[in-house]
């Protein structure tokens, strides 16, 4: 199968797609929605050593803790995906 026509890769692609259109086609924002989403589920992500260093060095706040999400993106990205 050719990864162009693999349903997974399209779903993927159509959920950024419309992630992108909330945020106004705008790339900072983009990238302000995924940093809010990290901070919002960092109790789910694996952070290595190196990551850890640079999150808890003091005096540095990360940007994630300083940037707001898209309006009504996190939400709306809380709903269980269906699958025709």
């Amino acid at each position: 199968m050719r990864t162009k026509d693999d349903p997974t890769i399209t779903r993927i692609r159509e959920a950024r797609q419309r992630i992108s259109e909330k945020c106004g086609h705008d790339p900072q924002k983009v990238v302000d929605y995924y940093i809010e989403l990290q901070r919002k589920y960092q109790h789910r992500l694996v952070i290595n050593a190196a990551q850890k260093k640079i999150r808890t060095e003091p005096g540095k706040p990360s940007r994630a803790a300083t940037t707001p999400a898209c309006s009504a993106m996190a939400t709306q990205s809380q709903q269980p995906h269906t699958t025709a």
